[in-house]
């Protein structure tokens, strides 16, 4: 059953959940790309659905990843993870602050499922989608990817037999 709660109430309950949990979270962001001779930047707002696990030790999925991957065991239970480049944690939650905005770092568990985008608020056809795809940068692949989620971002979450609606 769906629940129509306030941004400050699906902060609060994230912020509640202890230990590693699967969560569905549907976003919408402004697509990055590009900005040189680009007729789509600026007007491009992407709406996307990921699957994430919330509170996950990235050290053990660095180590899992390494692993599968055929890494000798000295290398795998020998992880040395980097500080964080940005942000700050906030204690032992799955959020970081940065620059004011509040963010929910979770580990991503498969390209997003479901990706729709939408130019000055209608839907893009496929060929405005492969033409705006130019102006995107491809990204470098990451052993164990992470998502952070401007928090205002977040339009619906399914987590613990729960499903958000995310409003006003």
């Amino acid at each position: 059953m769906q629940k129509q709660i306030t941004q400050a109430a699906i902060t609060e309950i994230l912020r509640g959940i202890k230990g590693a949990k699967f969560a569905t979270i549907t976003m919408e962001t402004e697509q990055d790309m590009r900005k040189t001779d680009n007729p789509f930047h600026g007007r491009v707002m992407k709406r996307s659905t990921v699957n994430v696990t919330m509170n996950a030790n990235y050290k053990n999925s660095v180590s899992k990843a390494l692993k599968k991957a055929g890494f000798s065991k000295a290398t795998t239970e020998n992880v040395v993870v980097a500080e964080r480049t940005w942000g700050e944690r906030l204690g032992n939650s799955c959020f970081v602050m940065h620059k004011g905005h509040l963010y929910l770092s979770a580990k991503l568990n498969a390209k997003p499922t479901k990706v729709q985008y939408f130019l000055d608020g209608q839907q893009m056809s496929p060929e405005d989608i492969k033409q705006m795809n130019t102006f995107i940068a491809a990204k470098r692949p990451q052993p164990v990817p992470v998502v952070a989620i401007r928090m205002e971002n977040i339009k619906e979450v399914k987590v613990g037999g729960h499903h958000y609606i995310v409003g006003a």
